[in-house]
Parts: C-alpha cells; structure tokens; sequence
C-alpha cells in the first residue's frame, strides 16, 4: 500500500464521527469487496499478489467502513492486516509497516470497544516493530512498553473509559518522547496522540481538568503544523484545530495569554489560506473576535476598528444560513457598541443597533437569539433607552432559559435609569431583580460571577442613597465571592476588586476598622499590576488609589503614604488625556490634596480647574463641584471677579440637574449634594459691583428648586410647552438624558468606564438647544431667569425682602414695584448667627423662651430693624395701614421669625409686628404662582357659602390628647355661624381627608404635627386608621405634594411644628407641610415653626377666623389672610401672660399671596 494509501487509511478509520464525505457508488463498492474476496480466496498463499490483493482488499474495506461504519468493520480491518502479516516475511522493512498498522487497528477497537486485550495487542505489536532499532532504543522502549503493558493488566477492566483512555495517551506519548521524530511513522503517531486527546476531552468534565489537555492538543497539533513533509491544507486544518482549543481555553479561563495566541495563529493562517478556501472567512471571523477581546482588555480604539474592519468583511457577502455569517454580524454590533463607549460617539449607536437586531432576527436557535437579545439590550441602554431595553429584557425574561445575561442586562439597565432620574424605585427594582437572579442561577461560571458582581454595585449605590450598614455588608460579602472565583489577571477580575476596595473604604469610614482600609489598599494594587500601563482607565484606579492612601495618612499620620499619595496623583494627572471621562476626575482629586497642603497652593489648583471643569467628557454634578471649588479658591486668591464668573457658571450649569420626574425623596437626596449655590452667587455679584436685579436673579434661580418643580413654576418651561411643544419636548428629554445620580457620591468607579456617549453627547445638544430657544421671540431670557420686569410684578402692592446670608457678607435685598434696592447688614456677625442657628437645630431642645427674648432682640437690632429703616418703612397706629412684606431667607436664616423679632426694652413698637404685615414665601416664582391663582374669594360655584372641612383629633394613637382641641372647633363654629358650610370630620383615616380636600375652600385641622428631622418630605399631620382598634396614621407632606386637583383658599394647620424645616442641606427648598399645601392649590396657609401650644392655638385660631368673619367672608382679599393671623398673633404677644413667652406665639406663619 502506498504512502498516501496508508495515512487516508489512518484517517479513515480511527474516527466515527469524521466526515463522510459524498456516499455516491456504496453499491459498487461492495460489488467489488465480493469479487476481491474471490480473488484473494483463489490465490496462492504466500505469494506477492496474495499480499498485494490483501492490501487492495484492506483499502476497501476501509472505504466501505469509513462511509457506513458498518457492524463488524474493523474486526475484518483486523483480519485482513494479520493475514498481510503472516504472508510477508519477518525482518522487512513492509513487515514492520503492517505491524504499525496492525496495531493502530487494535488501537482503534480498544477505543471503540474499551476492550483491555486490544490495547495489549497493540502494544505487543509496536513492541515487534521497534526490534529493528538500535539497541539502547529498542531495549529503552521495549522497558516502557512492557511496564505500560503490565499497568494495563492489573487495571480492572471494569473501570471507566476514562482511566483506559488515559493508559493509551501514556503509550503514545512515551512512544513520540523516544522517537522524537526519527521514526518514518513519526506522523501516525502525532495524529492518532491527537485523536486520543481530543477524545479525551469529551470524557473529562468542564474545568481546570481540561485545560492541560487542551495545552498538550496544541502542542501536538503545533508538532504536525511545522512538519516540513506537509503543507498546504493539512497545515491549514491544523492550524484551524490550534484555533478552536484556544477558543475553549478562553472560555474555560478567560485568561489574555490565549487570546494573544490565537491572534498569532489566525495571523500565520491568512498568510497561507487561499481566500477561495472554505473555512476563509472562519479565519478572517477569529481573528476579529480575538481583536475585539483585546480591546475589552486594552481599550485601545486601534483593537476596536480592526475588528469591526475584519467583521466588515466577513459580511460583504450575504449567507444568512451561515453561523459564521450571523455571529460576524452579531460581533460587529457589539464592536461598535464598544467603540462608541470608548470614544463617546453615540453615532456608533445608531449604526450599531439595526447591525444587532438584524442578527438576532436571522438567529434561528433559540437560546442563542436569547443570548444576542442582550446585546441589543446594551446598545439600548447606552443610546439612553433603559425603557425600552428593560421592556425588552422582560419580555425575554418570561422565556424558559433566560440567561444569565439578561438578570445582568435588567439590573444594570434599571440601575442606568437610577442614575438619570435618581428615583430611588428604579434602584430598589435592579437589587429586586438581582436577587431573584441569584436564586434561579446557581452556576459558577464567569458570568454567573460578574452578574453578582453588578448586584453588588447597585447595593452599594443604595447604601450611598440610604446609609443602611445591612445593604454595605450584603455588597462586601457577593464581592467577595466573585473575586474568589475569577482568576487572576482577568480584568473582569480588577473591576470586581475596584468596587470591593470602594466598598471596604466606606465601611471603614462609617466603623473606622483600619483594617478595611489596608485591605482597600492591596486590592486596587493588585489591580495596578494587573492592566496594562496604558489602560484608558489606568488612571482613575490611580485616583482611587490615592485617595484612599491619603485617607490612611489623615489617621495615622504616616508621612510616607502623603508622599505616595502625591505621586499617584501626579501619576494620575500625566497619564490621562483630554478626552478621557476621567481627566476631570483626576484634576479635581488632585486639586482637593492641593487644598489640604498649609499653606494651599490657590494658584495651581486655579490652574488645574481651569483647564479641566469644562472638558467635553464633564458630566453636571462634577462640574458643579469643580465649579464650587473654582469660585472658593479665585475668592482665597482675591480674584473676586474670577469667582462670580465661576459663581454664575455654577448657576448656569443647575439648569441641567434634577428633572421635574423626580419623586419627592429623590429630589430631596439630589438637591442636598448641590446647596449654597445661589447664595454664594449673590454675594460675589455684589461683591463685584452687579446690580441688585442680578444678585436677585443668581439668587432666585439657585434656591426652592424643589418646590419650584412641584408647582410648575417653572416659567419657562411652561410657556415653551404652550409655544413650542415639540422643542419643550426635546429640551426635557436631553436634560433627562444628562442627569446621574451617582455625580458627587464617588461612584464614578463603580461598575463604570465613565459617561456614556449618550450623555455626553446630549450635553453638548442640550446646550445648543438652549442657544437656539433663546433665538425664539419672546425667549430671548429663556433659563435666565426672572426679567426685572417680571420681579417687579411678583412685588405687587408690597415689597419682598430676601435676605442672604453668608459666611463672607450678608445683605438683604428688597424688591418693590419701583425697582431693587440693596441693604447690607454690617452689623450681622456672622459667628453670632451660626451660633443661634445651631441652637435652632439642636435636636434636644432648643432655646428657652429667655433665649428666645435674646434671640428675637438680636434679630431685630442686627437684621430687621436696618432693613426696615432703609425702607423707610415706620411704626403704624392701625394695622390696616401696614405695609406688606414678604420675607426670603436663605441657609439658616430660614429658621428665624422674622415677623416677631423685636426689642421689648426699647418700647412697644420696636418690633416688626408695629411696622410690617408679614408673610412667607420660599422663592419669588412661588409667589407669583399664587398669585396667578383665583383670587380669596370664598364664594363656590353655585354661589352658595364656601365650605370649610374641620379635621379635629382630640386623641391620637401613640401621642398625648389635645383637650383644647374640642374647644377650638366648637369656637371656631361659633364665630362663623351660618357665613359658610362646615363640615366635621372627627379622628379621621388619611383616604377620607383626602377624597374631602378637592371639594373644600378652607380647610382646618387642629391635631399633632409632626417634622422628619432627616426627610421633610414625611412630615405630616397625625390622623389614625380606619380599624375598629385604631393605630396612628400620617398625613405626610409626600402625599399632600402628589394631590395636583385642590383648588382652595385657605389651609389653617393648628397644629406643631407644620412650618419646621431643619434639614441641613434642603433649607432653602422650604419643604414642610404648609409648602406642601400650597404645592396641592392653597393660595394661603396658616402653619407653625415649631411645636405650639394646645391653649395658645385655640386663642389663635378663634382671633383669626373672627377678623376673617369681620371682614366678610365672601369677599375675603389677600390682605384680609395675611392681617387676620398678624392681628391674632399681635394680641397673644402683647397679652401679660404671653409678653415674655415667645414660644407660645412666635411660631404662627402665613405662606401665600
């Protein structure tokens, strides 16, 4: 048989599941069997032809068997080959070729049938065919040989097949170890080591146990490439075999090494593949695969457009029934996607997201066009479409093999819409839906791994959000987990150990265990040495590192960790480029060290923000922290003019945050993180030389942004939706588009490569949609707040005085119809002032009413009384003749009664009550909302009496009864008679005030209030359930926001502390119960600042209702409202028994117009 004959033979029959090839003269082909069998039956033994018709026979038979793979084929191989070997004389050089042969055949049986005595015979055989080699080799392998013989004879045959396919590799690999080569059969021994190796992966279970076989087929295959006998296709199919055992490896690891690899062996085939060669473009397909995962490792763009290049071409020719066709297609989405994440080129998106859909269209397996959805999820989300990508995730989530992917997909989408709209629910939703992935998968694969790993980071996200120390631990311990199974050198592997060193950072600064910041330390080096140098985000990891270095320095004071803290600062700052989401992370960083130096180097951290709070990359709430920072130091520099400009900018860039969509307590956490804006703004407009019309602006456009939202006064926004509904429509969706919660919390690093495209491109558009509004007519101050025009109409009849107040200077600046005038209060120590403020706040008490005295003298001699002088406002005989005045306060001076300060020792009119007729107001748009109102009268629709609801809650579940509660409704019905409809509503549930409130023109309620110390927003009036035994219930300010349908006049809250507001953070948002009322339709509300008194509130309650009926009901004005509570709270400060008792009655407020 010739040597071509011989190693089709080989091929041919060792492997069942080899192709086939065309089976097209299967008939003829056992015709000729028949007639050789005669033949061979007929000849002479011991003859030449009796061999040469064996061998002929032989081949046949092997084709016959190779195409059916009959019953019985390789026993008759068998036998035709110990036939051959008893015709041809022992000692030839063709009697020791059948004996190979021969034993390859028992090789193959062994395999098929797992029968011990085939592979003894094999060996026997091999050992035959050596005895022609020199003795030292013969005798060398002869020994091993027979030793592997006699392993084989005390294995108990009944074991696995495993164990015996393990015994036939150690036979092989000894024999390939001792011929190294030298053998003329060199060649069939490689190939058949291979065949048993690759067998032998089938019968090994997924793992580590299969990656040193995987290594070890390499090898092998690598052995039979670089044969110089072969070239051409054998070369070929080996090289694309090298191929698919690295795409296992890289599975089954993840590790890089073997991606490189597969590169260098997809770039050796191209070189030598014809381009008409069948398996062409799996080559051209493996290397952009192998391309696009260096670039998820290096990020370096070159990766990125080599692959989608390779990708590109793959699929010029369409072959839809191709899996090479559709996964080239699918990869090519998932390149651009990347590529647009990296260089923030949301075009990328665009083309991407067809490219995507149509792959999983053509995607005829299920599981897999499940697995390809997720890749459309991840474009949508990137595009700014968590909606529709969590639609589309759902849908899949209802199938009965729902990936792992898609729990990932779902909790990182609703975690992306968090990060736009700081909704606290969409937060609560992803952890929801990662646990519920936690329980349907159990597996331990890689991906199962990062899914937990973006589980943890939505838990830290909410920790940031609610500070419970139970969602912090949670996070810490599937860390944990994750990194334990990833291998190292995976940069999976370093995002996991970020978001672990972040997360034990935070709990050391809540514990103060040193060690969580040791640990937090090591990880993050194990990350520096783990990506390349010139990873994009290498240098944010440096930030990180420094940062918690310099955080270990702070405590223990180690001069060494300062040093090295600098240094990867330094690092940080030269290595990131100007485009890179993290350049201004790394300079603010970097700037906030410079700050802790004494003394601070005011200069080269001006220089450093300078050139790095407006990169293209800068998302809102970092650049209002830049910006802050920026003004605070050109201040220390005495360059005042340098810090308005960056105050103003700040004011500018407020615009862009908190969407009107937010819920209540989202609003509340989003504001807190940018406070003071306005006021600082104010100051340094002063300070410069501004008009006070522009200090008013920056002023009124930094503060009760909350409760600006809540109303709709949002001037502007409301007249483009009237004027320009589809520009109103564009302008609300871009700046839903910028906004992240995560801004400002340290969060940057989380799960994160930085902004999306998508955001930074809607930055730039939302601006420029900006630029083009203000084009319009009739917009040209559009988001430049209130026009002096329009202040002066929010005047009215009266005068607004807001006063500022700050650490650098404060003022107060009065606003009537005849324009603007600035009072500075130079005699408002600013050290006094902090110090009544925090009185104020004092959780444990509070002032007495002694202190009170002082604090209302205090207020009057240093604040009020020069603003009122300046006015040339003077005390008045009769209150009708009174003046009125709206009072604005920001920061801690929202906590003062500026109605009641006054000074009793310098006689009865030094005080505000004998000058002013005093109301509230949290902000001059909120004002002119009121006003825009119907006016008080009292009149309904029918012409018949107002109604007034009277909500009275003499006892409370868990509080103390109010006995003067009775008494003051009683009163209350006295004095009105039968002017207006009464009806009562006795200990109440929340639903039945709240289905009476749209239908009533006054409402009152004398009950308990209570003021959340930490959530304004659930403050309330105590009611109690509906049940036969009751239990207390909250009528919180949350719900009273929510309800958009009241159209009342007058809200009067006899009850504690319903005007109280002592949030750090949210005072100038003015959020309490009564701001809540007026959010619902009330144009007046009547509340108190702090807890009040049972007696006190209905003296208070039977004055004011008692003015209102003087003056007629029906025909009631604003200044009817607000002179009605003056005069009640006039006569209980001036009575003897309450003179020195300010706590009594100073409290009483009046919001409205």
């Amino acid at each position: 048989m010739s040597g071509e004959l011989e190693a089709e033979f080989v091929r041919e029959f060792k492997d069942p599941n080899h192709e086939k090839g065309p089976v097209t003269d299967l008939e003829s082909l056992n015709v000729a069997i028949r007639d050789l069998e005669q033949v061979v039956d007929a000849t002479p033994m011991h003859s030449q032809a009796l061999v040469e018709h064996l061998k002929a026979l032989r081949s046949l038979v092997s084709r016959l068997y190779n195409m059916t793979y009959y019953e019985g084929g390789l026993e008759k191989l068998l036998e035709l080959s110990l036939q051959i070997l008893t015709t041809l004389p022992e000692g030839t050089h063709d009697h020791e070729v059948d004996l190979y042969t021969t034993a390859f055949i028992l090789m193959a049986l062994h395999i098929r049938t797992w029968n011990l005595e085939y592979l003894e015979e094999s060996l026997i055989m091999l050992s035959h065919a050596r005895k022609g080699e020199e003795p030292a080799n013969s005798s060398e392998l002869s020994n091993d040989l027979k030793n592997l013989s006699l392993e084989v004879e005390r294995h108990d045959p009944s074991t696995n097949v495993k164990r015996n396919m393990e015994i036939a590799v150690k036979v092989l690999r000894q024999c390939i170890n001792l011929t190294a080569g030298r053998d003329p059969l060199f060649l069939r021994w490689l190939d058949l080591l291979y065949f048993l190796l690759d067998k032998l992966l089938y019968y090994t279970p997924g793992g580590n146990d299969r990656v040193p076989i995987h290594q070890e087929s390499i090898r092998v295959l690598y052995d039979l490439a670089n044969l110089e006998i072969l070239r051409g296709d054998f070369q070929i199919e080996k090289l694309l075999k090298i191929m698919g055992h690295l795409e296992c490896l890289l599975k089954d690891t993840g590790d890089p090494r073997f991606n490189e690899e597969a590169m260098a062996v997809s770039g050796r085939l191209l070189k030598i593949i014809p381009t008409t060669h069948p398996q062409y473009l799996t080559v051209v397909y493996n290397r952009g695969t192998a391309y696009l995962r260096q670039f998820e490792s290096t990020a370096h763009v070159q990766d990125a457009l080599q692959a989608i290049e390779l990708f590109r071409n793959v699929i010029k020719i369409p072959r839809e029934d191709s899996i090479i066709y559709r996964t080239a297609m699918l990869n090519l989405g998932i390149a651009l996607v990347w590529l647009s994440k990296r260089t923030v080129n949301a075009d990328l998106l665009d083309e991407a997201l067809p490219i995507l859909q149509r792959a999983v269209e053509l995607e005829g397996r299920g599981s897999e066009r499940v697995r390809w959805t997720t890749n459309i999820i991840e474009c949508l989300m990137e595009s700014g479409k968590e909606a529709e990508a969590i639609d589309t995730a759902m849908k899949v989530l209802q199938s009965e093999s729902c990936p792992v992917e898609i729990y990932t997909m779902l909790v990182t989408a609703y975690g992306c819409l968090y990060d736009k709209t700081s909704r606290l629910e969409e937060l609560n939703r992803a952890i929801e839906i990662g646990r519920q992935g936690l329980n349907a998968l159990s597996q331990e694969l890689l991906q199962h791994l990062m899914f937990r790993g973006t589980l943890a980071a939505q838990l830290l996200r909410r920790y940031t959000r609610s500070h419970q120390l139970a969602d912090l631990e949670e996070a810490i311990y599937i860390s944990r987990k994750v990194i334990k199974n990833v291998p190292k050198g995976l940069f999976s592997r370093c995002k996991a150990l970020i978001n672990l060193a972040t997360m034990l950072r935070m709990r050391y600064m809540c514990l103060r265990n040193i060690k969580d910041l040791q640990e937090s330390i090591e990880l993050q080096t194990e990350v520096l040495d783990t990506i390349p140098y010139d990873h994009p985000a290498r240098p944010n990891y440096l930030r990180m590192l420094s940062d918690h270095i310099y955080t270990r320095y702070k405590d223990l004071g180690d001069d060494k960790d300062r040093s090295r803290a600098f240094a990867l600062s330094h690092e940080a700052l030269e290595s990131v480029v100007f485009d890179s989401p993290y350049f201004a992370h790394c300079h603010f960083h970097h700037c906030n060290l410079l700050a802790q130096c004494n003394p601070p180097p005011w200069s080269e951290i001006s220089s450093l923000l300078s050139r790095s709070w407006r990169s293209p990359t800068i998302l809102p709430g970092l650049q209002l922290r830049m910006a802050a920072m920026l003004r605070d130091t050109r201040r220390m520099e005495k360059d005042f003019d340098g810090a308005y400009a960056a105050a103003a900018e700040s004011i500018r860039i407020l615009r862009r945050i908190n969407p009107s969509s937010l819920a209540m307590g989202d609003s509340q956490y989003l504001i807190k993180q940018y406070r003071a804006l306005g006021s600082e703004a104010c100051e340094l407009a002063l300070r410069v030389g501004k008009s006070g019309t522009e200090a008013l602006q920056l002023l009124e456009r930094g503060r009760a942004i909350i409760i600006g939202n809540l109303m709709g006064t949002k001037r502007d926004e409301k007249e483009l939706r009237e004027a320009h509904p589809t520009l109103c429509t564009e302008y609300e969706r871009l700046r839903l588009a910028i906004n992240r919660a995560g801004q400002g919390l340290g969060l940057d690093e989380i799960m994160t490569n930085g902004n999306s495209p998508n955001q930074a491109n809607s930055i730039a558009k939302f601006e420029s949609l900006v630029s083009r509004i203000q084009e319009l007519p009739g917009f040209e101050n559009f988001q430049k707040g209130l026009t002096e025009k329009q202040l002066r109409t929010a005047a009215g009849q009266g005068t607004i005085v807001a006063i500022n107040f700050n650490a650098w200077r404060s003022d107060a600046i009065a606003l009537s119809s005849n324009g603007v005038k600035v009072i500075a209060l130079t005699d408002l120590n600013v050290d006094t002032a902090n110090g009544w403020i925090m009185k104020l706040v004092d959780s444990s008490g509070g002032p007495s009413n002694k202190e009170y005295m002082e604090l209302l003298r205090w207020l009057w001699q240093d604040c009020v009384e020069p603003i009122l002088r300046a006015l040339d406002f003077r005390p008045q005989d009769s209150p009708e003749d009174l003046p009125r005045v709206w009072w604005i306060a920001s920061g801690g001076f929202t906590l003062f009664p500026f109605h009641a300060a006054g000074d009793r020792s310098r006689g009865p009119t030094a005080n505000t009550l004998s000058y002013v007729l005093s109301s509230y107001t949290s902000s001059i748009n909120t004002l002119l909302e009121m006003r825009k109102r119907s006016p008080s009268h009292l009149a309904s629709n029918s012409g018949s009496p107002a109604k007034l609801l009277l909500v009275s809650m003499p006892t409370t579940p868990g509080a103390a009864d109010l006995e003067g509660v009775e008494q003051e409704v009683a009163a209350i019905k006295t004095v009105l008679g039968s002017s207006i409809r009464m009806e009562k509503l006795l200990q109440p549930d929340v639903d039945t005030v709240m289905q009476h409130l749209p239908h009533s023109q006054i409402v009152h309620f004398a009950c308990h209030g209570v003021a959340d110390p930490i959530n304004p927003a659930d403050s309330g009036l105590l009611l109690q359930t509906a049940f036969a035994t009751p239990e207390q219930q909250v009528l919180t300010a949350r719900a009273i926001f929510e309800s958009h349908n009241v159209q009342g006049q007058i809200a009067y809250l006899s009850a504690c502390s319903t005007a109280e507001a002592r949030v750090a953070g949210l005072l100038d948002e003015h959020l309490h119960v009564v701001s809540s009322f007026q959010v619902a339709g009330f144009r007046h509300v009547v509340g108190c600042l702090w807890p009040s008194d049972d007696a006190v509130c209905v003296e208070v309650a039977v004055s004011f209702y008692s003015q209102l009926h003087r003056s007629g009901m029906q025909a009631l004005t604003d200044r009817d409202v607000a002179l009605a509570l003056h005069k009640a709270v006039k006569a209980i400060s001036e009575h003897k028994k309450y003179e020195k008792r300010p706590l009594r009655w100073a409290q009483y407020v009046h919001y409205g117009a």
